[in-house]
C-alpha cells in the first residue's frame, strides 16, 4: 500500500471509527498502517463508505434535473417523405 492509499483510506475511517482521533497525526504511511493494523473492521467499513457513496450517487442521478433533452427537430415544409 502506497503512502497516498494509506493516508486516504485513515483519512476517511478515522471519523466513522475512532472519533476521538486527530486527523493531523496520520499524514505518514507508517502511523497509517499501524492504525490500521490495530483496527480489524477497517475493510468492512470502507466497503461500507463505498457502498454508501454508490447508493448516494444513483439517488443523485435520478433525481437530478435532465441538462438537455433532446427534441427531434421540426419537419421541413415541403420535404416530407422525399428520398
Amino acid at each position: 500500500m502506497t503512502k497516498i492509499e494509506a493516508v486516504a483510506i485513515v483519512k476517511l475511517l478515522i471519523p466513522r471509527i475512532d472519533k476521538g482521533k486527530k486527523l493531523s497525526s496520520y499524514k505518514n504511511r507508517g502511523t497509517c498502517i499501524d492504525w490500521l493494523m490495530t483496527n480489524t473492521t477497517w475493510e468492512t467499513e470502507l466497503e461500507n463508505a463505498q457502498e454508501e457513496l454508490i447508493d448516494g450517487t444513483k439517488e443523485i442521478i435520478a433525481t437530478a434535473p435532465k441538462l438537455f433533452d433532446w427534441v427531434p427537430p421540426p419537419p421541413v415544409e415541403g420535404t416530407a417523405g422525399e428520398c
